[in-house]
C-alpha cells in the first residue's frame, strides 16, 4: 500500500506544480486583445442572390441558344439536296470541225514558217555568193570573164563540178584539197590539149 500512497503524493505534487502554470496561461490569454470578426452575412446573402440571378440569366440564354440552333438545323435540313450533275467530256460534231480546223491551221502556219526560214537562209547564201562574185569581178576581171564564158558554154557541167569541189573542200583538209585540185586541173588541162 505504500506504493499507492507514494503515487498519490506524486500526483498531488504534479497538480500543485501545474496550478500556477495554468493560472499564468489564463492571465496571458486574458491579456491578449480580442479579435472582432465582422458580420458578412448580409454581403453573403447579396452574393448568393446575384449568383442565382446570373445562373437564371445564363440558363435563359442557353435555352434561347438551343432553340436558335434547333431552328437553324431545321432550316438547313429543309434545304433540298442538290442532284449530282453528270459531266460528259466528248467531242460533238461542231467541236470536231473546230479541232480539225485548228490542226489544219497549225500545220499551215508551221509549214509557212519553215518555208520562210528556209527561203531566208537560201536568200542570204545567194546574196553572199553574189557579193563574193562582185568582188572577184572587181579585182580579177579576166578570171570572172573566163568563168562567165565557161558557164555560158556548159552551165550544167560547170555547176556539177563546182558542187563536187565545194563538197570535197568541206570534207577534206586544206592541204589534201589543194593537192587534189592540182591533180585534177593537170589532168583536165592534158585532156583539153588532146582534144585540140
Amino acid at each position: 500500500m505504500e506504493n499507492v500512497e507514494e503515487k498519490i503524493e506524486a500526483i498531488d505534487q504534479v497538480i500543485e506544480n501545474l496550478i500556477p502554470k495554468i493560472q499564468a496561461l489564463e492571465t496571458a490569454v486574458s491579456a491578449q486583445p480580442k479579435i472582432e470578426i465582422p458580420d458578412f452575412g448580409k454581403q453573403l446573402d447579396h452574393l448568393i442572390k446575384l449568383t442565382q440571378l446570373s445562373n437564371k440569366n445564363i440558363n435563359d440564354n442557353l435555352i434561347h441558344f438551343k432553340e436558335s440552333t434547333d431552328v437553324l438545323i431545321e432550316i438547313i435540313q429543309a434545304i433540298p439536296k442538290p442532284t449530282p450533275a453528270k459531266h460528259y467530256h466528248h467531242f460533238d460534231l461542231k467541236s470536231k470541225v473546230f479541232v480539225t480546223g485548228f490542226i489544219v491551221a497549225f500545220l499551215t502556219v508551221a509549214i509557212a514558217v519553215g518555208l520562210a526560214v528556209s527561203f531566208g537562209i537560201a536568200s542570204n547564201r545567194r546574196y553572199h555568193d553574189s557579193k563574193s562574185y562582185q568582188v572577184v569581178r572587181a579585182f580579177y576581171p579576166h578570171i570572172a570573164k573566163s568563168v562567165d564564158d565557161a558557164y555560158r558554154d556548159n552551165a550544167e557541167a560547170l555547176t556539177r563540178e563546182a558542187e563536187t569541189r565545194l563538197n570535197e573542200q568541206k570534207t577534206l583538209s586544206a592541204k589534201a584539197y589543194d593537192s587534189l585540185i592540182e591533180k585534177r586541173d593537170k589532168s583536165q588541162s592534158k585532156n583539153s590539149k588532146k582534144k585540140k
